[in-house]
């Protein structure tokens, strides 16, 4: 993967997020906002009526209804990519939606009017900025492996548009190659009167108790599906913090309140998008009475069209200030981009003024069960015990506690790399390339090409396992470990070769549980130091493992034909 297709794929990220919130600047500043909000207070004590009641403003009015137009808005690169065969596409294009508001909206709902504009104006200099990145990117890849341009999409719908409140979902969707696109939702909902972007607090009398209520209303895209005791105690505390952090999208609209989760965000990729939908009718007492919607009110269908604008295209030389201009914004610095170096391949590397005193593993574990069978399927035994199996980094991507993770292994193209962000906040932690590890001393063939089977980051440093799953006799060197601290992608260790290359591996305060295996080869499982890679501990299995699964003080051992159950105690 070149530097500037991940700067693109990570800015995305970062700046996408920002923008999600860009409209909680109050438009007419804080201390017009602070302004406005001291005087209806001091108007609502004189008169003694609510500010958000329905007679409290002559403003609000049969003339002065809440209605505007979403304009969806399309541009694109002019120059066109030509594949050898097929139609010619953009390089780039990005999807974006902007409002278009009537002179009475402004008139009689001034702060909520300059909202709106302002996201407008926002939005619009993001997506052209967005686009000189994407375009730039583009030029330089070989785009005939996916053949499609760069793009990025931000589709948004107003689900709430009353006296009270407005409030919109938009969707994201964005495609920088690999094996398939991300969406993701942002929210926003803003008060009609002032034009203050509302919290939780503002519209949730019992925040604190909100994640659990979530929990309870969790619906999956397959609606049948019902979410175990473990999923849901994994899932809440990711709840929790998101309501913490402020990240939620939520949105009360006419029916009750609605919340949505990306795929990844609770369960991995597979999952899809996760909802929630808490109705007024079930939780009458939960909601600030200021803002739930009126009642016969007009629906928000009827108040709000929707249009299409004429597409622009842009030159290259139209968008170079746009890109300029994005670089001295300083969202690069939030994600970077780091090239694994990869030493001599002869022996295992150990970073210079690394030590390690661990001499034996000090975790002990105790054989308790060896169940065979001819074949084992592992779908099976996780829906029979009740056992979640752990996410696939090389198919789909996963997420742990805290962060996602996917792999780019794109080894005929000369890419290998793990890109990582933050849970919830998906903020970019950053990519990290390990396309060097391509070029090992044995070619080998089509069946020996190193991909990323799992990676995981514990104390500040990433963790990642570089395998192929074909006779070692081929192409020696594989099943390894590589350790980069994850600030600067500095190469901490390299462990020895054959010690890894089952579907995850685990990672503790001091060890690192993995294994190795394949058909006529010697199966194993080994505990390595987490400080350098050095084999503490190995011992032999019936074959090759794949999944390690920890559960309580057990461990449980998937390999092709056998499960085999420790218990894990302090050596």
């Amino acid at each position: 993967m070149k530097k500037r297709k991940a700067a693109i794929f990570l800015i995305g990220m970062v700046m996408t997020l920002s923008l999600a919130g860009c409209s909680k600047k109050t438009s007419a500043g804080p201390e017009k906002e602070l302004q406005t909000t001291q005087e209806q207070t001091e108007k609502d004590e004189e008169t003694g009526q609510d500010s958000h009641s329905e007679n409290a403003d002559e403003a609000v009015s049969e003339e002065s209804e809440i209605r505007f137009t979403v304009v969806q808005n399309h541009i694109e690169t002019e120059d066109y990519y030509v594949p050898e065969e097929g139609d010619s596409f953009p390089y780039a294009f990005v999807e974006y939606s902007s409002f278009e508001l009537p002179d009475d909206l402004k008139k009689n709902y001034p702060t909520l009017a300059q909202s709106l504009e302002e996201y407008s104006t926002d939005t619009y200099e993001y997506a052209v900025s967005t686009l000189a990145r994407a375009a730039e990117s583009a030029r330089e890849e070989d785009m005939s492996y996916f053949a499609t341009s760069y793009q990025e999409s931000w589709d948004l719908e107003v689900l709430r548009a009353d006296e009270r409140a407005v409030g919109w979902l938009v969707v994201y969707y964005y495609y920088y190659g690999g094996p398939h696109p991300y969406t993701y939702f942002g929210t926003d909902m803003i008060d009609t009167k002032t034009g203050k972007t509302l919290t939780l607090s503002d519209v949730v009398k019992d925040v604190d108790g909100l994640s659990q209520i979530i929990l309870e209303n969790l619906i999956a895209i397959d609606d049948t599906y019902v979410f175990s005791e473990e999923e849901n105690a994994q899932m809440l505390p990711l709840i929790e913090d998101m309501i913490d952090g402020g990240y939620l999208p939520w949105i009360l609209n006419d029916t009750g309140f609605h919340v949505y989760f990306d795929a990844y965000a609770l369960q991995y990729y597979a999952f899809g998008p996760i909802f929630a939908d808490l109705s007024y009718e079930e939780y009458p007492d939960l909601f600030n009475e200021d803002y739930l919607p009126v009642k016969e009110d007009i629906p928000v269908e009827e108040r709000i069209s929707y249009k299409e604008a004429e597409p622009a295209g842009w030159s290259s030389q139209e968008l170079e200030p746009y890109l300029g201009e994005w670089e001295t914004q300083g969202a690069g610095d939030q994600a970077g981009y780091f090239v694994i170096e990869c030493p001599d391949w002869e022996v295992p590397y150990i970073a210079d003024g690394i030590f390690d005193t661990l001499t034996a593993s000090p975790v002990k574990l105790s054989e308790v069960s060896k169940d065979s069978s001819i074949c084992l399927f592992e779908e099976d035994w996780s829906a029979e015990t009740g056992i979640p199996l752990p996410g696939d980094l090389y198919g789909e991507g996963y997420s742990d506690d805290a962060y996602y993770y996917y792999a780019d292994n794109s080894a005929d193209e000369g890419r290998l790399a793990v890109e990582i962000s933050e849970m919830g906040t998906y903020d970019f932690v950053g990519t990290y390339d390990f396309s060097n590890y391509l070029y090992t001393p044995t070619p080998g063939n089509a069946y020996t090409t190193l991909y990323i089977p799992y990676a995981a980051i514990y104390d500040g440093v990433l963790y990642t396992e570089i395998a192929h799953l074909t006779y070692s006799e081929d192409q020696p060197c594989t099943g390894f470990v590589v350790a980069v601290e994850v600030e600067t992608g500095k190469l901490l260790w390299r462990s020895e070769m054959l010690l890894a290359n089952g579907r995850n591996f685990l990672v503790g305060e001091d060890t690192i549980i993995c294994g190795y295996g394949f058909t006529d080869e010697d199966d194993y499982l080994f505990i390595l130091s987490r400080h350098s890679g050095a084999v503490l501990e190995k011992r032999k299995l019936k074959t090759g493992p794949d999944y390690f699964i920890p559960v309580d003080d057990s461990l449980y051992v998937l390999t092709y034909d056998t499960v085999y159950q420790y218990l894990v105690s302090e050596n």
